[in-house]
Protein backbone atom coordinates (compact mmCIF):
# COMPACT_ATOMS: atom_id res chain seq x y z
CA UNK A 1 0.00 0.00 0.00
CA UNK A 2 1.26 3.46 -0.37
CA UNK A 3 3.01 5.20 2.14
CA UNK A 4 0.57 8.30 2.31
CA UNK A 5 -2.74 6.10 2.22
CA UNK A 6 -1.14 3.85 5.25
CA UNK A 7 -0.02 7.20 7.19
CA UNK A 8 -3.98 8.08 6.66
CA UNK A 9 -5.11 5.05 8.31
CA UNK A 10 -3.24 5.94 11.32
CA UNK A 11 -4.70 9.18 11.49
CA UNK A 12 -8.23 8.82 12.15
CA UNK A 13 -7.96 9.27 16.22
CA UNK A 14 -5.15 11.59 16.00
CA UNK A 15 -4.90 15.74 15.61
CA UNK A 16 -4.36 16.37 12.04
CA UNK A 17 -2.46 19.24 10.59
CA UNK A 18 -4.44 20.46 7.55
CA UNK A 19 -3.37 23.35 5.48
CA UNK A 20 -6.46 24.88 3.76
CA UNK A 21 -5.65 27.10 0.57
CA UNK A 22 -8.41 29.55 -0.65
CA UNK A 23 -7.95 31.77 -4.06
CA UNK A 24 -10.78 33.82 -4.79
CA UNK A 25 -12.10 35.88 -7.18
CA UNK A 26 -10.95 39.11 -5.78
CA UNK A 27 -7.46 37.76 -6.90
CA UNK A 28 -6.14 39.47 -3.60
CA UNK A 29 -3.44 36.60 -2.51
CA UNK A 30 -3.49 33.28 -1.60
CA UNK A 31 -4.81 32.62 1.64
CA UNK A 32 -3.04 29.95 3.75
CA UNK A 33 -4.66 28.58 6.88
CA UNK A 34 -2.32 25.87 9.12
CA UNK A 35 -5.29 24.00 11.27
CA UNK A 36 -5.34 22.04 14.07
CA UNK A 37 -8.74 19.52 12.96
CA UNK A 38 -9.87 16.59 15.46
CA UNK A 39 -12.82 14.37 14.52
CA UNK A 40 -15.57 14.73 11.66
CA UNK A 41 -18.95 15.43 11.10
CA UNK A 42 -20.55 17.37 14.12
CA UNK A 43 -17.76 16.58 16.48
CA UNK A 44 -15.50 18.03 14.22
CA UNK A 45 -12.94 20.53 16.03
CA UNK A 46 -11.22 23.42 14.43
CA UNK A 47 -8.59 25.33 15.34
CA UNK A 48 -6.31 27.92 13.27
CA UNK A 49 -2.70 27.85 14.46
CA UNK A 50 -1.59 30.20 11.60
CA UNK A 51 -2.73 32.12 8.71
CA UNK A 52 -1.52 34.47 6.14
CA UNK A 53 -2.37 36.25 2.78
CA UNK A 54 0.34 36.05 0.43
CA UNK A 55 -0.64 38.37 -2.17
CA UNK A 56 -0.22 38.14 -5.89
CA UNK A 57 2.23 40.14 -7.93
CA UNK A 58 2.02 41.43 -11.52
CA UNK A 59 2.96 38.37 -13.07
CA UNK A 60 0.41 35.86 -11.44
CA UNK A 61 -2.18 38.75 -12.50
CA UNK A 62 -1.04 39.16 -15.53
CA UNK A 63 -1.53 35.55 -16.67
CA UNK A 64 -4.69 34.96 -14.66
CA UNK A 65 -6.65 37.94 -15.22
CA UNK A 66 -6.95 37.40 -19.27
CA UNK A 67 -8.61 33.65 -18.66
CA UNK A 68 -10.74 35.15 -15.23
CA UNK A 69 -14.27 35.15 -16.65
CA UNK A 70 -13.46 35.12 -20.39
CA UNK A 71 -15.29 32.05 -22.79
CA UNK A 72 -12.75 32.99 -25.40
CA UNK A 73 -9.88 32.63 -23.66
CA UNK A 74 -7.13 30.21 -25.67
CA UNK A 75 -7.64 26.31 -24.14
CA UNK A 76 -3.60 26.40 -24.41
CA UNK A 77 -3.09 29.33 -21.77
CA UNK A 78 -5.76 27.35 -19.72
CA UNK A 79 -3.50 24.12 -19.70
CA UNK A 80 -0.34 26.12 -18.97
CA UNK A 81 -1.80 28.07 -16.39
CA UNK A 82 -3.13 24.80 -14.71
CA UNK A 83 -0.01 23.24 -13.85
CA UNK A 84 2.02 27.33 -13.34
CA UNK A 85 -1.09 28.18 -10.94
CA UNK A 86 -0.25 24.90 -8.81
CA UNK A 87 3.63 25.54 -8.65
CA UNK A 88 3.05 29.06 -7.82
CA UNK A 89 0.55 28.16 -4.57
CA UNK A 90 2.99 25.06 -3.89
CA UNK A 91 5.95 27.96 -3.71
CA UNK A 92 4.02 30.35 -1.62
CA UNK A 93 2.92 27.32 1.04
CA UNK A 94 6.10 25.97 1.25
CA UNK A 95 7.27 29.32 1.96
CA UNK A 96 4.63 29.96 4.63
CA UNK A 97 5.72 26.72 6.37
CA UNK A 98 9.18 27.72 6.53
CA UNK A 99 8.37 31.53 8.08
CA UNK A 100 6.31 29.48 10.72
CA UNK A 101 9.33 26.96 11.67
CA UNK A 102 6.92 24.22 10.07
CA UNK A 103 8.64 21.67 8.26
CA UNK A 104 6.26 20.29 5.37
CA UNK A 105 6.59 16.48 6.53
CA UNK A 106 4.34 17.26 9.82
CA UNK A 107 1.56 18.66 7.15
CA UNK A 108 -1.05 15.70 6.97
CA UNK A 109 -2.94 17.19 4.40
CA UNK A 110 -3.16 20.16 1.61
CA UNK A 111 -6.48 21.27 1.03
CA UNK A 112 -7.01 23.86 -2.12
CA UNK A 113 -9.36 25.36 -3.55
CA UNK A 114 -7.51 26.12 -6.60
CA UNK A 115 -8.29 29.20 -8.76
CA UNK A 116 -11.80 29.39 -10.41
CA UNK A 117 -11.03 30.89 -14.08
CA UNK A 118 -14.89 30.00 -15.48
CA UNK A 119 -17.95 29.56 -13.36
CA UNK A 120 -21.37 29.06 -15.29
CA UNK A 121 -24.02 27.67 -13.39
CA UNK A 122 -26.88 26.69 -15.86
CA UNK A 123 -28.81 29.79 -15.18
CA UNK A 124 -25.89 31.94 -16.77
CA UNK A 125 -27.09 32.72 -20.58
CA UNK A 126 -24.80 31.44 -22.93
CA UNK A 127 -24.09 32.28 -26.91
CA UNK A 128 -25.52 30.00 -29.23
CA UNK A 129 -23.40 27.31 -30.53
CA UNK A 130 -21.93 27.62 -34.04
CA UNK A 131 -24.65 26.58 -35.63
CA UNK A 132 -26.94 29.01 -34.09
CA UNK A 133 -28.92 26.43 -31.87
CA UNK A 134 -29.30 27.17 -28.56
CA UNK A 135 -26.81 26.23 -25.58
CA UNK A 136 -26.99 23.56 -23.67
CA UNK A 137 -27.79 24.56 -20.04
CA UNK A 138 -25.92 22.55 -17.42
CA UNK A 139 -23.88 24.01 -14.65
CA UNK A 140 -19.85 24.05 -15.33
CA UNK A 141 -17.14 25.25 -12.92
CA UNK A 142 -13.40 25.07 -13.49
CA UNK A 143 -10.66 25.71 -10.68
CA UNK A 144 -6.98 25.00 -11.83
CA UNK A 145 -3.73 24.72 -10.16
CA UNK A 146 -3.51 21.21 -10.11
CA UNK A 147 -3.47 19.28 -7.28
CA UNK A 148 -0.87 16.23 -8.60
CA UNK A 149 1.59 19.19 -9.18
CA UNK A 150 0.82 19.99 -5.27
CA UNK A 151 1.29 16.86 -3.91
CA UNK A 152 4.61 16.65 -5.86
CA UNK A 153 6.24 19.90 -5.21
CA UNK A 154 4.78 19.74 -1.44
CA UNK A 155 4.70 15.82 -1.21
CA UNK A 156 2.34 16.58 1.08
CA UNK A 157 -0.96 14.34 0.15
CA UNK A 158 -3.45 16.95 -1.68
CA UNK A 159 -7.10 16.98 -1.30
CA UNK A 160 -8.00 19.49 -4.41
CA UNK A 161 -10.97 20.48 -7.39
CA UNK A 162 -13.87 20.43 -4.64
CA UNK A 163 -16.52 21.61 -6.90
CA UNK A 164 -17.00 18.59 -9.51
CA UNK A 165 -18.55 16.44 -7.23
CA UNK A 166 -21.51 19.39 -6.07
CA UNK A 167 -22.14 19.39 -9.77
CA UNK A 168 -22.11 15.39 -10.09
CA UNK A 169 -24.81 15.44 -7.37
CA UNK A 170 -26.64 18.35 -9.19
CA UNK A 171 -25.56 20.87 -7.37
CA UNK A 172 -24.07 24.20 -9.37
CA UNK A 173 -20.47 23.14 -7.71
CA UNK A 174 -21.09 26.75 -5.24
CA UNK A 175 -21.78 27.43 -2.91
CA UNK A 176 -19.63 24.65 -0.81
CA UNK A 177 -19.12 26.83 2.70
CA UNK A 178 -22.84 25.41 3.70
CA UNK A 179 -20.93 21.76 4.88
CA UNK A 180 -18.16 23.45 6.62
CA UNK A 181 -20.46 25.96 8.47
CA UNK A 182 -22.72 23.68 9.94
CA UNK A 183 -20.26 21.74 11.03
CA UNK A 184 -18.26 24.00 13.15
CA UNK A 185 -21.21 26.75 13.97
CA UNK A 186 -24.50 25.49 14.37
CA UNK A 187 -25.89 26.64 17.28
CA UNK A 188 -28.90 26.03 19.43
CA UNK A 189 -29.50 29.13 20.79
CA UNK A 190 -29.35 31.05 17.67
CA UNK A 191 -30.10 31.06 14.06
CA UNK A 192 -27.23 31.59 12.58
CA UNK A 193 -26.57 33.25 8.79
CA UNK A 194 -22.50 33.27 7.76
CA UNK A 195 -21.83 35.58 5.12
CA UNK A 196 -18.77 35.71 3.03
CA UNK A 197 -17.88 38.75 1.47
CA UNK A 198 -14.96 38.04 -1.05
CA UNK A 199 -15.38 38.79 -5.26
CA UNK A 200 -19.05 37.34 -4.81
CA UNK A 201 -20.97 36.89 -1.42
CA UNK A 202 -22.32 33.94 -0.39
CA UNK A 203 -24.24 33.23 2.80
CA UNK A 204 -25.31 29.98 4.80
CA UNK A 205 -28.25 29.94 6.88
CA UNK A 206 -28.12 27.63 10.06
CA UNK A 207 -31.56 27.60 12.24
CA UNK A 208 -31.34 26.64 15.66
CA UNK A 209 -32.91 23.78 15.39
CA UNK A 210 -29.56 22.55 14.47
CA UNK A 211 -29.98 19.75 11.86
CA UNK A 212 -28.85 19.78 8.36
CA UNK A 213 -32.06 19.87 6.57
CA UNK A 214 -32.50 23.27 7.57
CA UNK A 215 -30.04 24.90 6.15
CA UNK A 216 -30.08 27.27 3.30
CA UNK A 217 -27.21 28.57 1.17
CA UNK A 218 -26.59 30.63 -1.72
CA UNK A 219 -24.34 33.14 -3.32
CA UNK A 220 -25.86 36.78 -3.28
CA UNK A 221 -25.21 38.39 -5.81
CA UNK A 222 -21.56 40.86 -5.92
CA UNK A 223 -19.19 41.13 -3.07
CA UNK A 224 -16.40 43.43 -3.46
CA UNK A 225 -16.10 42.93 -7.30
CA UNK A 226 -18.04 45.92 -8.15
CA UNK A 227 -16.54 48.01 -5.99
CA UNK A 228 -12.94 46.53 -6.91
CA UNK A 229 -13.66 47.20 -10.60
CA UNK A 230 -14.54 50.46 -10.50
CA UNK A 231 -10.86 51.41 -8.44
CA UNK A 232 -8.87 49.31 -10.84
CA UNK A 233 -10.57 51.02 -14.01
CA UNK A 234 -10.31 54.77 -12.08
CA UNK A 235 -6.30 53.53 -11.74
CA UNK A 236 -6.13 52.39 -15.35
CA UNK A 237 -7.39 55.94 -16.48
CA UNK A 238 -5.22 57.59 -14.29
CA UNK A 239 -2.49 55.97 -16.57
CA UNK A 240 -4.43 56.58 -20.17
CA UNK A 241 -6.62 59.65 -19.97
CA UNK A 242 -5.18 62.80 -19.69
CA UNK A 243 -8.24 64.05 -17.82
CA UNK A 244 -8.70 62.10 -15.24
CA UNK A 245 -5.88 63.78 -12.77
CA UNK A 246 -8.62 64.62 -10.81
CA UNK A 247 -8.97 61.15 -9.36
CA UNK A 248 -8.03 60.30 -5.81
CA UNK A 249 -4.74 58.46 -4.93
CA UNK A 250 -5.25 54.77 -4.69
CA UNK A 251 -3.12 52.99 -2.07
CA UNK A 252 -4.55 49.85 -2.95
CA UNK A 253 -6.63 47.88 -5.21
CA UNK A 254 -9.91 48.03 -3.41
CA UNK A 255 -11.66 50.62 -0.83
CA UNK A 256 -9.93 50.14 2.20
CA UNK A 257 -12.56 50.41 4.99
CA UNK A 258 -15.15 51.61 2.66
CA UNK A 259 -13.13 55.11 3.14
CA UNK A 260 -13.99 56.35 -0.97
CA UNK A 261 -17.60 54.99 0.14
CA UNK A 262 -17.95 56.92 3.26
CA UNK A 263 -17.19 60.25 1.03
CA UNK A 264 -19.91 59.80 -1.14
CA UNK A 265 -23.49 60.13 -1.67
CA UNK A 266 -25.66 57.35 -3.13
CA UNK A 267 -26.51 58.09 -6.46
CA UNK A 268 -30.36 56.82 -6.19
CA UNK A 269 -31.20 56.86 -10.04
CA UNK A 270 -28.22 54.86 -10.90
CA UNK A 271 -28.86 52.48 -7.63
CA UNK A 272 -32.58 51.59 -9.31
CA UNK A 273 -30.54 50.72 -12.87
CA UNK A 274 -28.24 48.77 -10.95
CA UNK A 275 -31.10 46.56 -9.32
CA UNK A 276 -32.95 47.00 -12.58
CA UNK A 277 -30.16 45.59 -14.13
CA UNK A 278 -29.67 42.63 -11.23
CA UNK A 279 -33.23 41.57 -12.11
CA UNK A 280 -33.00 41.49 -15.82
CA UNK A 281 -30.35 38.05 -15.06
CA UNK A 282 -31.54 34.76 -14.63
CA UNK A 283 -29.87 34.71 -11.41
CA UNK A 284 -31.11 37.91 -10.18
CA UNK A 285 -31.73 37.74 -6.61
CA UNK A 286 -30.90 34.09 -6.13
CA UNK A 287 -32.80 31.77 -4.00
CA UNK A 288 -31.78 28.70 -2.19
CA UNK A 289 -28.56 27.43 -3.54
CA UNK A 290 -27.80 29.22 -6.51
CA UNK A 291 -24.56 30.53 -7.42
CA UNK A 292 -23.38 33.00 -9.40
CA UNK A 293 -19.87 34.76 -10.25
CA UNK A 294 -18.55 37.60 -12.52
CA UNK A 295 -19.58 36.27 -15.93
CA UNK A 296 -22.84 38.34 -14.39
CA UNK A 297 -21.12 41.14 -12.79
CA UNK A 298 -18.24 42.81 -14.43
CA UNK A 299 -16.76 45.86 -16.15
CA UNK A 300 -19.16 46.42 -18.41
CA UNK A 301 -22.03 45.48 -16.09
CA UNK A 302 -21.13 49.10 -14.07
CA UNK A 303 -20.26 50.72 -17.14
CA UNK A 304 -23.48 50.06 -18.87
CA UNK A 305 -25.60 51.18 -16.02
CA UNK A 306 -24.01 54.22 -15.58
CA UNK A 307 -24.64 54.91 -19.59
CA UNK A 308 -28.03 54.68 -18.86
CA UNK A 309 -28.29 57.22 -16.37
CA UNK A 310 -29.35 59.91 -17.72
CA UNK A 311 -31.15 61.81 -15.29
CA UNK A 312 -28.50 62.53 -12.73
CA UNK A 313 -24.33 63.70 -12.55
CA UNK A 314 -23.02 60.20 -12.85
CA UNK A 315 -23.55 60.09 -16.69
CA UNK A 316 -20.28 58.62 -17.21
CA UNK A 317 -17.33 57.00 -15.46
CA UNK A 318 -16.29 59.90 -12.98
CA UNK A 319 -12.82 61.37 -13.33
CA UNK A 320 -13.17 63.77 -10.50
CA UNK A 321 -12.54 62.95 -7.06
CA UNK A 322 -16.40 63.64 -5.60
CA UNK A 323 -18.25 62.01 -8.48
CA UNK A 324 -16.53 58.36 -7.84
CA UNK A 325 -16.65 58.78 -4.03
CA UNK A 326 -20.42 58.48 -5.15
CA UNK A 327 -19.71 55.83 -7.38
CA UNK A 328 -18.45 53.92 -4.52
CA UNK A 329 -21.09 54.92 -2.05
CA UNK A 330 -23.72 53.78 -4.88
CA UNK A 331 -22.03 50.35 -5.47
CA UNK A 332 -21.40 49.83 -1.80
CA UNK A 333 -25.17 50.25 -1.46
CA UNK A 334 -26.22 48.38 -4.20
CA UNK A 335 -24.05 45.01 -3.16
CA UNK A 336 -25.60 45.41 0.38
CA UNK A 337 -29.41 45.50 -1.14
CA UNK A 338 -28.24 42.26 -3.12
CA UNK A 339 -27.35 40.52 -0.13
CA UNK A 340 -30.05 41.50 2.02
CA UNK A 341 -33.08 40.57 -1.08
CA UNK A 342 -30.55 36.81 -1.71
CA UNK A 343 -31.33 36.21 2.12
CA UNK A 344 -34.77 37.79 2.67
CA UNK A 345 -35.97 35.61 -0.97
CA UNK A 346 -33.80 32.46 0.49
CA UNK A 347 -34.76 32.37 4.03
CA UNK A 348 -38.02 34.60 4.28
CA UNK A 349 -40.38 31.96 5.87
CA UNK A 350 -37.76 30.25 7.53
CA UNK A 351 -36.74 33.83 9.48
CA UNK A 352 -40.39 34.12 10.41
CA UNK A 353 -40.66 30.71 11.17
CA UNK A 354 -37.62 30.77 13.72
CA UNK A 355 -38.63 34.75 14.79
CA UNK A 356 -42.22 32.89 16.34
CA UNK A 357 -40.12 30.83 18.17
CA UNK A 358 -37.85 34.03 19.62
CA UNK A 359 -35.00 32.77 18.76
CA UNK A 360 -32.30 35.74 17.97
CA UNK A 361 -30.98 35.84 14.01
CA UNK A 362 -27.38 37.31 13.77
CA UNK A 363 -25.40 37.05 10.73
CA UNK A 364 -21.57 36.75 11.02
CA UNK A 365 -19.57 38.65 8.56
CA UNK A 366 -15.93 36.85 6.99
CA UNK A 367 -13.67 37.46 3.95
CA UNK A 368 -12.18 40.61 3.03
CA UNK A 369 -15.35 42.49 2.62
CA UNK A 370 -15.53 42.44 6.96
CA UNK A 371 -13.22 45.64 7.15
CA UNK A 372 -15.63 47.67 5.09
CA UNK A 373 -17.05 49.50 7.27
CA UNK A 374 -19.52 51.50 5.24
CA UNK A 375 -20.96 47.86 3.42
CA UNK A 376 -21.60 46.43 6.98
CA UNK A 377 -23.44 49.53 8.08
CA UNK A 378 -25.44 49.23 4.68
CA UNK A 379 -25.95 45.38 5.35
CA UNK A 380 -27.39 46.38 8.55
CA UNK A 381 -29.33 49.21 7.29
CA UNK A 382 -30.87 46.77 4.84
CA UNK A 383 -31.47 43.71 7.80
CA UNK A 384 -32.69 45.72 10.65
CA UNK A 385 -34.02 43.00 12.48
CA UNK A 386 -30.81 41.10 12.36
CA UNK A 387 -27.68 41.52 14.22
CA UNK A 388 -24.89 42.16 11.98
CA UNK A 389 -21.22 41.06 13.57
CA UNK A 390 -17.69 39.70 12.65
CA UNK A 391 -17.22 36.01 12.27
CA UNK A 392 -14.65 36.99 15.18
CA UNK A 393 -17.02 36.71 17.96
CA UNK A 394 -17.21 33.06 17.03
CA UNK A 395 -13.67 32.40 17.50
CA UNK A 396 -12.19 32.45 13.95
CA UNK A 397 -10.61 34.82 12.00
CA UNK A 398 -12.93 36.08 9.25
CA UNK A 399 -9.69 36.88 6.56
CA UNK A 400 -8.89 33.33 7.82
CA UNK A 401 -12.54 31.60 7.85
CA UNK A 402 -12.96 30.18 3.81
CA UNK A 403 -9.35 28.69 3.42
CA UNK A 404 -10.09 26.33 7.22
CA UNK A 405 -13.55 25.38 5.84
CA UNK A 406 -11.30 23.74 2.97
CA UNK A 407 -9.43 22.15 5.32
CA UNK A 408 -12.45 20.76 7.27
CA UNK A 409 -14.39 19.72 4.16
CA UNK A 410 -11.05 17.50 3.02
CA UNK A 411 -11.14 16.27 6.54
CA UNK A 412 -14.78 15.48 6.33
CA UNK A 413 -13.77 13.91 2.91
CA UNK A 414 -11.05 11.75 3.97
CA UNK A 415 -12.50 11.12 7.85
CA UNK A 416 -15.92 11.39 7.51
CA UNK A 417 -19.15 10.43 5.71
CA UNK A 418 -21.58 11.93 3.72
CA UNK A 419 -24.50 10.61 6.06
CA UNK A 420 -24.05 14.03 8.41
CA UNK A 421 -25.40 15.81 5.26
CA UNK A 422 -28.83 14.68 4.91
CA UNK A 423 -32.54 15.18 4.91
CA UNK A 424 -31.90 18.51 2.85
CA UNK A 425 -33.96 19.41 0.23
CA UNK A 426 -31.33 22.25 -1.50
CA UNK A 427 -28.24 20.63 -0.81
CA UNK A 428 -26.65 18.14 -2.29
CA UNK A 429 -25.39 15.43 0.40
CA UNK A 430 -21.90 14.53 -0.45
CA UNK A 431 -18.48 15.07 0.43
CA UNK A 432 -15.73 16.67 -1.89
CA UNK A 433 -12.52 16.67 -3.37
CA UNK A 434 -10.15 14.86 -5.49
CA UNK A 435 -7.00 12.78 -3.78
CA UNK A 436 -3.83 13.20 -5.53
CA UNK A 437 -1.02 11.55 -3.63
CA UNK A 438 2.70 12.77 -3.10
Amino acid sequence: MNAALTTLSTLKSKTRIIVGLMSGTSLDGLDIALCEVKGHGIHTQLSVKHFTCVPYGDEYLNKVRPLFANPLAPLHEVTKANAWIAREHAAMVLASLKQWNIEPASVDILASHGQTVFHAPKTLPMPPNADGTAATRASATLQIGDGCHLAYITQILTVSDFRQKHIAASGEGAPLVPYADFLLFASRHENRILLNIGGIANFTYIPCENSFSGVVSADTGPGNTLMDVAIRHAQYLQTSDANATSLPTFNHAYDQNGDFAAKGIIDETLLSIFNLQAASLNDAYLGANKSTGQESYHLNFMLDAIQMNQTSLLKSFPIVAQSFCDLLATLTMFTAQSVSKAINKACSQNLQKHGEDHAETVLYVSGGGVHNLVLRNNIQQCLPNISVKSAIELGIDPDAKEAALFAVLANQTLFGTSDVFTNSDNIPATCFGKISLP
